[in-house]
């Protein structure tokens, strides 16, 4: 009895170990408001074990469902331990164009795929803010010459004191993270109910 009991909630937790283990992407669906800046200097401070990960000035150069006023430009500054950055982040992003602060967010989770880096980011202000909502996924997708690899964070190279090329090159967008419209049955849910039911009935039979 004890041997089939300690194999059941194996059998649980190795489900929920699946669900719970999270994707090297964020995974996030997104929608309009969208802002663009198709070339970014990109750099990165190593200041182990952490690494701030920065770009200045970037100009916006395209949106979508939202219209800055003028000239926009993005500053992003963003800490992290590269080993474990979704739960080490510090620091967020800044949208102006001529009217002043457009939209502001700070980190609050991280994830990355090939050449690409991604931050969700919770909204804290700005005249467009409004049209965001409470998040968004900031995408950092680097020139593939760039040869950042499967995990960015890993390759990552301070751009002042070690990478000779100086600065990466690559793109910045900042995109509404679309509202969940249905709450999803965690993958091992079937299963838990499967097991406690089981559970259930053997202590039924051993009362009996």
């Amino acid at each position: 009895m004890k041997r089939l009991v300690i194999s059941v909630f194996m059998t649980i937790s190795l489900a929920f170990g699946v669900q719970g283990a999270s994707a090297a992407g964020l995974g996030l669906t997104t929608e309009p408001p969208t802002l663009n800046a198709s070339f970014a200097l990109i750099e990165y401070f190593d200041n182990a074990p952490f690494g701030d990960l920065a770009t200045f000035g970037a100009d916006i150069d395209s949106s979508d469902g939202v219209s800055p006023t003028g000239a926009a430009f993005v500053d992003f500054i963003i800490g992290f331990d590269p080993t474990d950055p979704a739960n080490t982040l510090t620091g967020g992003f800044d949208v102006f164009d001529d009217n002043g602060l457009f939209l502001s967010g700070v980190a609050t989770d991280a994830g990355y795929e090939t050449d690409t880096i991604e931050f969700l980011l919770d909204v804290i202000g700005g005249s467009a803010s409004g049209a965001f909502g409470s998040q968004v996924l900031m995408t950092i997708a680097f020139d593939t010459f760039e040869m950042l690899g499967d995990n960015p964070f890993d390759n990552l190279e301070d751009t002042e004191l070690v990478r000779f090329d100086g600065p990466y090159i690559g793109s910045v967008s900042i995109a509404k993270v679309a509202p969940s419209a249905v709450i999803p049955i965690p993958a091992g849910l079937p299963l838990l109910l499967t097991a406690l039911v089981g559970l259930g009935w053997l202590r039924r039979r051993t009362l009996a």
